[in-house]
């Protein structure tokens, strides 16, 4: 993959003309919208991010088992088309943020394999995006089929590109997260965005983060792994109150004090333990001491390590 606008293209010609046809059918849906109100009701989600293969859907289904939502069931990206294999039981993302981010690589000539610096990202304002103009590069510009072309619609018909906080405060609870590895590298766009949320940071020793990585991209390296979260390691350390870090290897050492620790951090205290813990697959990942580890890439892991809420020490 490429960090530029040329890896957002139409689909094959036979589903661009479905995905034209379905972009029509939301303009005129669009025409008979009325404006989302403004309700008392402020929702602040969870947020669930880390570089992509790291874990961040294992532990998202730990706190769905743990009685939070990933808002409309028919928003989520699902175990559909050529990625279902990476996870076959579904993302758990939500499709208009997952968009929403992308739109934000679109418009910084950036990719989830090569995002953008953080200098590019500041410059964004969620003022300058038109609804119509982010709803038609979703359709048109990405050919995600992890979701039905039904469902897409019935989603950007209710949420607001420029307002996404209106589509929260109808479409999610108190007791809600998203998930979306995106927002990691993009953290100074959506820290803005939800500025009374937690931020549950995900992450692996490099090696295996890396390894795995490179199911998605062949572009994966360790200065990928240090660009997801040198944002969020850096606002950590000035500030830490709502970043909060989360091992994958310690879920799988210890699933009975990780879960434990994950409850306390939403604040849930009654939940079927036994039951939660069977769910978690334990896959050997194996670190190689041959594997040689950019210095970069082993600060960054040991900090998120040393100050995870799962951790042993």
């Amino acid at each position: 993959m490429s960090g530029n606008k040329s890896q957002f293209s139409k689909a094959p010609a036979i589903y661009h003309l479905i995905n034209l046809f379905t972009y029509w059918l939301y303009l005129f849906f669009n025409l008979f919208r009325k404006s989302n109100s403004v309700n008392n009701k402020k929702v602040a989600p969870l947020i669930i991010t880390g570089m992509f293969r790291s874990g961040t859907t294992i532990t998202a289904s730990l706190l769905q088992l743990l009685g939070f939502h990933a808002g409309p069931k028919h928003h989520l990206l699902g175990a559909m088309g050529p990625r279902k294999s990476l996870n076959p039981e579904g993302f758990l993302e939500n499709y208009p943020f997952m968009d929403l981010s992308m739109y934000i690589f679109y418009l910084t000539n950036s990719y989830g394999d090569s995002p953008p610096e953080k200098a590019a990202i500041e410059k964004l304002s969620l003022s300058g995006i038109r609804d119509s103009d982010a709803a038609k590069f979703s359709l048109l510009k990405i050919h995600d089929s992890r979701i039905s072309n039904l469902n897409k619609i019935n989603a950007l018909f209710n949420f607001n590109f420029s307002q996404p906080q209106l589509y929260l405060n109808n479409c999610f609870n108190h007791k809600s997260f998203i998930k979306n590895p995106h927002f990691a590298p993009l953290y100074c766009f959506f820290k803005k965005l939800f500025p009374d949320s937690k931020f549950l940071v995900v992450f692996k020793h490099p090696v295996n983060a890396v390894k795995s990585a490179k199911k998605v991209s062949v572009n994966s390296d360790y200065i990928l792994y240090c660009k997801y979260y040198d944002q969020l390691i850096a606002q950590h350390q000035v500030n830490g109150a709502n970043v909060f870090f989360f091992s994958f290897d310690e879920l799988v050492k210890q699933p009975e004090v990780s879960l434990k620790k994950l409850a306390e951090l939403v604040g849930i205290s009654d939940y079927d333990e036994k039951k939660i813990v069977s769910s978690i697959k334990k896959p050997v990942e194996l670190v190689s001491e041959a594997d040689p580890i950019p210095e970069s890439a082993l600060c960054a892991y040991n900090y998120m390590l040393s100050h995870s809420i799962n951790n042993k020490v």
